[in-house]
């Protein structure tokens, strides 16, 4: 109990707080009001006529792992929209804490800048599919387990104790083995969990051979989880679907190695870009139509004020003098967000695709990470701390307003869905009796 008390009133309480207070304002004010999008329909309706062993059918072709995460939210959930939108909120924050943890090992002194770093993380405008909880409930669940599984590597390197260590390490590689189940792709992430702890290493004596070897050393029992899944991943799965088969995609780079080499390089320039600079705009800019009302406007940047005060209350309180001596934290977190965006996206290039905000924002999950961690770095390198205040206050007044413009166009699509589903039903009778999920998605 003196614990918990202890802990309410200490600052990584108040961090925690205004994480999960902003989160909350960012995502949950219409969470009620979203309905099915895009895949959702047909995954429901599967799992409505033929029980939740169907998503053995629909994810063993490619992505089998996804099976423990579908099959225990329809147990649990059933087909109502609202408690897969709670469940994703719930994941997501926990990745803003995962990353949050991440930062405030490596750097311990700088509370206030590893908890900007997770904010941006965690709000980032640049990923739209938070509404279509029920198919990207996998993305989200791993995204979770990817950023608490690089934290416990970290946490196992730092600790002494045997036994501490051992639990860090078994829980590290168990959640690597679970994040990389549900998305193949997120295999960029490991990037970062080798990277956080050579920034460990690199702070201590002798040549960067001796770092590198220290590196592997400390860490070598999560060299199980690239290792296994890719053993698995390329020669003991066989995938059925092309958009999945590596070698399938590779097969480009064999037939034309220097067109393609140049289109991948171009595609990693432009990607990083968008994933750094133009998802603070670029999103906004064809989602502000969708509140063009007085009234929606007036609510939007309401939200967006509350969000950005709650901030600025906590950089406020987390002035410290000490926070701003750490050897070349800025330098080393500068050097960790570039690396971390840039191969985050490798996977995704190299497989042929590209970051879009319109049709493929899935694409800046694991980049979007790193692209925190640089722009948390960057903000904290100002020396006028009124500038700093303002470039977090806007950063995260502008990813407020651009989730709360898409949580809008959730709310109107399911809006136009909805009326259009009453209308079948109310003109074809057989149609309601027959197709349940049709008729209760009609009704509301």
């Amino acid at each position: 109990m003196k614990r918990i008390q202890s802990f309410l009133k200490s600052k990584e309480a108040l961090v925690l707080a205004v994480l999960t207070l902003v989160a909350g304002l960012t995502y949950l004010p219409f969470v009620g009001q979203f309905g099915y999008f895009n895949d959702d329909w047909y995954l429901m309706y599967s799992a409505g006529a033929k029980g939740p062993s169907v998503f053995h059918e629909i994810f063993g072709i490619d992505r089998p792992g996804r099976v423990l995460v579908m099959a225990s939210a329809y147990w649990l959930f059933g087909q109502n929209p609202l408690y897969y939108n709670l469940s994703a909120f719930v994941f997501r924050l926990l990745s803003g804490f995962g990353l949050y943890w991440l930062a405030h090992q490596l750097w311990p002194r700088q509370r206030a800048a590893s908890a900007c770093m997770a904010l941006l993380f965690l709000i980032y405008p640049g990923f739209l599919s938070q509404p279509n909880a029920i198919d990207y409930q996998s993305h989200i669940v791993g995204l979770a387990a990817a950023t608490i599984s690089i934290a416990c590597t970290v946490k196992a390197v730092l600790v002494e104790r045997k036994l501490k260590k051992a639990f860090f390490f078994s829980v590290a590689v168990i959640l690597g083995w679970f994040y990389l189940s549900q998305m193949e792709w997120y295999i960029g992430f490991e990037f970062l969990r080798w990277a956080s702890v050579f920034i460990l290493m690199l702070r201590g004596k002798g040549s960067l051979i001796r770092k590198v070897w220290q590196t592997l050393r400390s860490a070598y029992l999560v060299l199980l989880v690239p290792v296994v899944f890719l053993f698995w991943r390329l020669v003991l799965f066989t995938p059925e679907r092309g958009a999945t088969d590596v070698s399938l995609q590779l097969d480009q780079l064999i037939q034309s190695p220097l067109k393609t080499t140049l289109r991948w390089f171009s595609t990693l320039l432009t990607d990083t870009l968008d994933v750094i600079v133009m998802a603070w705009g670029q999103p906004l800019s064809f989602l502000h139509s969708w509140i063009w009302t007085p009234k929606l406007l007036l609510l939007g940047f309401g939200l967006g004020i509350i969000s950005a005060t709650l901030v600025l209350f906590f950089l406020r309180q987390s002035e410290r003098p000490i926070e701003s001596h750490e050897g070349n934290w800025k330098l080393e977190a500068l050097g960790l967000g570039v690396s971390s965006v840039i191969f985050g996206l490798l996977p995704i290039v190299t497989v042929n695709r590209s970051v879009d905000f319109i049709f493929f924002s899935r694409y800046t999950l694991v980049s979007s990470a790193g692209a925190a961690i640089l722009l948390g770095a960057l903000i904290f390198s100002l020396k006028p701390a009124l500038l700093k205040k303002v470039i977090i206050v806007a950063l995260v007044f502008v990813a407020s307003l651009t989730h709360f413009a898409n949580s809008q166009r959730a709310v109107q699509i399911t809006e136009f869905a909805r009326n259009f589903w009453w209308q079948v039903s109310w003109r074809i009778p057989y149609l309601e009796r027959n197709t349940t999920l049709v008729a209760n998605y009609a009704v509301g």
